[in-house]
């Protein structure tokens, strides 16, 4: 980033001003949720210098050992941004959920808890002595799909900005059967914790899902699947 004949107190002048800008990110280190690239807005006039690490940072060499050590894209946008001596903005309601409720099941190691589609050890919850039907209801993400609020303006924390996930994507290629089965997995989605703010995990409390009915999103899903042939021309015109 800075060349030799750069003064080394210079140099670290800058690099304590970085790591203070990340310090100044609310919940960076509580939560696994500070960012998601699915809708990312940057003022390319002001950011000049961020892009050009955006770029810089994606080349193959840097790039393998980035995304081996992040979330990929969705970490190299904001650190673009704080490489290049500014702060980031991120939602203060941080990514909610679309899911399922779930009851626990319980596993043959006493006080263990697992969720329905658990296959393998490596998956099992935490231990806890509560037995599963004194566990609270939870909803639980499903097809990694995540819903995003408003986070400025009069509708802030209110309207949702953008769903966004692979579950999603697989219902644009889907079949009709394979379609209400996806669209089963997302019966409910949860509302932002203005006091919580982010949040980790995915799982959230039943009292803060509402039942997710927005006919407008199963007619865009139907209008685009009815339209896949679209989507596969520009898939192969592209490769």
């Amino acid at each position: 980033m800075y060349g030799l004949d750069k003064d080394p107190s210079y140099v670290k002048q800058n690099i304590e001003l970085r790591r203070q800008l990340v310090k100044e990110i609310d919940q960076i280190n509580e939560t696994d949720w500070i960012g998601e690239s699915a809708f990312v807005v940057m003022n390319t006039h002001k950011h000049r210098e961020a892009l050009k690490i955006l770029e810089q940072i994606h080349k193959p060499t840097i790039r393998n050992q980035i995304y081996a050590k992040s979330w990929g894209d969705k970490e190299t946008f904001w650190l673009s941004i704080v490489l290049s001596g500014k702060k980031p903005f991120f939602s203060s309601f941080g990514m909610q959920i679309v899911g399922i409720r779930v009851v626990y099941r319980q596993l043959p190691k006493k006080g263990i808890l697992s969720l329905p589609w658990d296959k393998t050890p490596t998956r099992v919850r935490s231990p806890t002595t509560q037995a599963p039907t004194q566990r609270p209801m939870e909803i639980c993400q499903r097809e990694n799909v995540l819903v995003q609020y408003m986070s400025t303006g009069e509708w802030k924390g209110k309207e949702i900005l953008y769903i966004n996930g692979e579950g999603i994507e697989r219902m644009l290629f889907a079949k009709p059967d394979g379609i209400r089965s996806l669209r089963a997995q997302y019966t409910y989605f949860s509302l932002p914790n203005v006091t919580v703010g982010h949040q980790f995990g995915f799982c959230r409390p039943l009292p803060q899902c509402q039942p997710f009915r927005d006919k407008r999103f199963d007619v865009i899903v139907h209008s685009l699947n009815r339209r896949v042939h679209l989507f596969r021309s520009l898939s192969n015109s592209t490769n």
